[in-house]
């Protein structure tokens, strides 16, 4: 029973049959132990050195001769005490790494994908946020939509649109329980970002249908203070080449400037913008860390998809995340940006909100290739 208890208690079964003839005998040499237990002397030795190191056991030294005795066997209850307190404190480690922001990656695609992203939404129950609300996805899944709205109200879970102003007066807008504002100017992208629950998501509406989703609360929350930056306006506005100018002459005030989606827009749509500003960032030593899109091409900056030339490095995008919308991250500032002839480029400056995509570069970072692109 007693040897039982002790291997409950962290003895192997030899420790155990060892100690409890340490009382049985009393202060002793090894000969009347190997007697009692009919052990091996390997095994007692072995056992008594365990509970030495232990400090269950005692070895005294009498004219060259050891002998051993049980210790005070309140060692036992210190030693679950530090057992106690080490468990206490994995645990708070274990609570800390479970507190810390996962993520999960799902890239959806086609019809069926338009439906999991429908089902994804009703099953975080919480409101729906669109960034670039275009009304592609309503028009082309237009039953698939109304069945899913129709579920949507059911469960009391809001809408919130910054949509396009081509969407002005459409069925998608008129949604119940939506709210709407416009997005400035000319604003368009087949790209738009749902943000939901724990969840956001770039949804490209074009065919076939791809889904970029992320799970990731902290994100997720980040992805939620920007749309409320925009809902509420506190957004720079920059429009074509004089835009696309005080923009980068903006970044050139920070040492590391770091892009989602680069797609050789400023380079192609405002050609002397981009000869002006190249000389200038090295001369500064401004650090570009560039994910571009798979078909990019920046005569200055790449060599088949190769970074040539100074403070600059660069990976490949997964076509998946692949869009015209160009994100751009410095200082305390985030820039949305749509290249094209009168490009439009809103800026919002706030630290958590730029952190926020800051993170998700770094994790798109990780997920993207250095080097050639496939062919």
């Amino acid at each position: 029973m007693l040897n039982e208890q002790l291997q409950n208690l962290g003895f192997s079964k030899n420790q155990a049959q060892v100690y409890l003839t340490l009382f049985d005998l009393g202060q002793t040499k090894v000969g009347p132990i190997i007697q009692r237990t009919g052990f091996h002397r390997n095994i007692i030795y072995r056992a008594l050195d365990e509970l030495i190191a232990r400090k269950l056991v005692h070895r005294l030294s009498k004219r060259g001769v050891f002998y051993y005795e049980p210790a005070s066997t309140e060692q036992l209850i210190f030693e679950l005490d530090q057992k106690k307190s080490l468990a206490e404190q994995v645990l708070l480690e274990l609570a800390r790494k479970r507190a810390q922001p996962t993520s999960e990656v799902f890239v959806l695609s086609g019809k069926q994908g338009v439906a999991d992203l429908f089902n994804a939404v009703l099953a975080e129950d919480d409101d729906l946020y669109l960034i670039g609300a275009n009304g592609a996805g309503f028009r082309d899944h237009r039953d698939e939509a109304l069945k899913f709205d129709r579920k949507r109200v059911a469960k009391g879970i809001r809408r919130f649109h910054l949509a396009i102003e081509t969407t002005r007066g459409s069925e998608l807008n008129a949604l119940p329980d939506t709210q709407v504002k416009y997005l400035p100017g000319n604003f368009s992208s087949p790209l738009v970002i749902w943000v939901f629950g724990s969840v956001v998501a770039q949804v490209l509406w074009e065919k076939p249908e791809t889904i970029f989703l992320i799970r990731n609360k902290k994100l997720a929350e980040d992805y939620r203070k920007y749309f409320q930056l925009l809902w509420s306006n506190d957004v720079q506005t920059l429009r074509g080449a004089d835009g696309a100018r005080t923009f980068l002459e903006d970044t050139l005030n920070y040492k590391d400037i770091y892009w989602i989606g680069g797609n050789g827009g400023v380079e192609k749509f405002h050609p002397e913008v981009w000869r002006e500003h190249i000389p200038k960032r090295e001369a500064k030593q401004v650090f570009w860390h560039d994910l571009v899109d798979p078909d990019t091409h920046l005569s200055r900056l790449q060599d088949h998809g190769n970074p040539i030339g100074p403070y600059l490095e660069m990976k490949i995008l997964p076509a998946a995340v692949a869009s015209p919308h160009v994100i751009c991250i410095y200082g305390n500032k985030v820039a949305n940006i749509v290249w094209k002839k009168d490009s439009i480029i809103n800026i919002i400056e706030d630290k958590d909100v730029a952190e926020g995509y800051l993170k998700y570069w770094k994790y798109l970072w990780g997920l993207s290739k250095k080097g050639k692109r496939d062919k």
